[in-house]
């Protein structure tokens, strides 16, 4: 019975540094997010990893075909300007001296 060897699998490789696995810091660069984010949608199970020793590795050619990157893309979070910032800051200020002013 003669086998037959596969033929190897082309892995993409990714832009940032040539090979498939990507670190955290490189995801984030990649997708223009804070690491926190990451490490957020990493504990949520959106970026699929896999752990070499303690660190989180992210294989890029399985977070361009994950379903994050495609919500991600076709729902992006609109960015907050700093007067919708002031307004949740001071709501939050004002209902801390409310309860404050209610425990006095």
């Amino acid at each position: 019975m003669s086998e037959q060897l596969n033929e190897p699998v082309a892995v993409p490789v990714n832009p940032v540094n040539g090979h498939n696995l990507m670190t955290v810091k490189e995801v984030a660069s990649y997708l223009n997010m804070p690491i926190p984010t990451v490490y957020y949608h990493i504990q949520r199970g959106n970026i699929p990893t896999i752990k070499i020793g303690c660190r989180w590795r992210i294989p890029h050619n399985l977070l361009i075909k994950s379903d994050y990157l495609k919500v991600a893309i076709s729902n992006p979070q609109p960015v907050k300007t700093q007067d919708e910032r002031n307004l949740l800051i001071e709501s939050l200020v004002q209902q801390l001296i409310n309860v404050l002013s209610q425990k006095a």
